[in-house]
């Protein structure tokens, strides 16, 4: 489903993670040099959609999102916590994360069904940057 999703959208150039996704620039800033590293404080929002672009859960539902990178136990799928780090402040991303970097085998209770791939949309607002860092 993903490499068909990726094949027919002549519209965008995805790349891949090494983490096993892929994802596309929604909005890149050449001109940044500052990733999210361990221990930053980040403020982001994203979404999620199936692959054919129905809600999920919206960004509205989300609201604005303050996760320390790698250090929070907050409940982030891992595509989200590796997506973040490829960002640099002010970019949007778009990602395509297969079930297993989403939310695998348990889903989403009344929303999403098992081991089905999703597809988010981040937008790194700011990058605080750990003192050791």
């Amino acid at each position: 489903m993903i490499e068909a999703l990726i094949k027919n959208d002549s519209l965008q150039e995805y790349l891949t993670s090494e983490s096993g996704f892929w994802y596309y620039f929604n909005n890149q800033d050449t001109t940044q040099i500052k990733e999210a590293n361990i221990g930053d404080l980040v403020t982001f929002t994203y979404n999620i959609k199936k692959l054919d672009g129905s809600t999920v859960i919206s960004t509205t539902e989300n609201g604005i999102i303050s996760y320390k990178v790698d250090q929070s136990n907050q409940d982030l799928i891992s595509g989200i916590r590796d997506g973040i780090k490829l960002l640099k402040e002010g970019e949007t991303a778009t990602f395509i994360f297969p079930s297993y970097k989403a939310f695998g085998y348990y889903g989403i209770e009344k929303k999403l069904g098992t081991n089905i791939p999703v597809r988010s949309t981040i937008n790194l607002i700011s990058i605080n940057q750990n003192q050791n860092n």
